[in-house]
């Protein structure tokens, strides 16, 4: 009886630690956001995501097809179409809301994959068309969060281009912290930017 005893404590030991192991992020990103104006207004978010070291290298391991280090339009599309079809019922953990509505994102733009110092590096467009009328602000946030937990966004770096129209809008930007979200292994803090532009 009590080998039995001790026997289904391990195992709910261990289905507790599976839980767990799964319950908090194993992907790490580092993640620049630029967001781009043409003549009538915001354009959308130009993302740029650096990997942490470790899951670049197990990314080479199972994508590099020629084992040369570097990878090739296969390799590249094979990355895309698995981030797609990975992220995409998450809305490519991007959460942007305008003017307090949330924004749903169909497809991104421009995809790219490269290496920078061991690290792979994800470039997209995430197209955000947001017109501006004369005397009216808008506002747009842009939040990057996995709800899944397994992949933790932190925005390093958020600018402004607006090399279209320079001199059409007054913009303003903020970075805020929002609420903590608990896991078994402690809390997260997800970050997001805020901007809020007008015509001159």
């Amino acid at each position: 009886m009590k080998k039995t005893f001790f026997a289904l404590l391990a195992v709910l030991f261990l289905f507790i630690q599976a839980n767990i192991a799964l319950c908090h992020p194993h992907i790490f990103i580092d993640a620049e956001l630029l967001f781009v104006f043409d003549d009538r207004g915001l354009a959308g978010v130009k993302e740029r995501w650096v990997f942490d070291e470790m899951f670049s290298q197990s990314l080479l391991v199972d994508f590099d097809s020629d084992n040369d280090g570097k990878l090739n339009k296969d390799d590249v599309s094979r990355l895309r179409d698995i981030f797609y079809e990975n992220t995409k019922e998450y809305n490519y953990f991007n959460i942007i809301t305008i003017d307090g509505r949330k924004f749903p994102i169909e497809r991104l733009n421009n995809f790219t994959v490269s290496i920078e110092d061991n690290r792979i590096v994800y470039e997209f467009f995430v197209s955000c068309p947001v017109r501006v009328e004369p005397n009216k602000k808008k506002r747009v946030k842009v939040l990057l969060f996995d709800e899944t937990i397994y992949t933790h966004l932190l925005i390093e770096d958020y600018k402004v281009d607006m090399k279209k129209k320079p001199d059409a809008f007054s913009v303003d930007m903020k970075y805020e912290m929002l609420d903590e979200v608990e896991t078994p292994l402690g809390s997260l803090v997800p970050d997001s930017v805020v901007i809020i532009f007008r015509k001159k």
